[in-house]
């Protein structure tokens, strides 16, 4: 469960950054 978590987030993270916008 940790793993899939931590997939998502960087999933997550990537498609933020496709919009510009950055969150901590």
């Amino acid at each position: 469960m940790c793993k899939f978590k931590k997939m998502f987030k960087r999933h997550y993270i990537r498609e933020i950054q496709k919009y510009g916008v950055t969150i901590n």
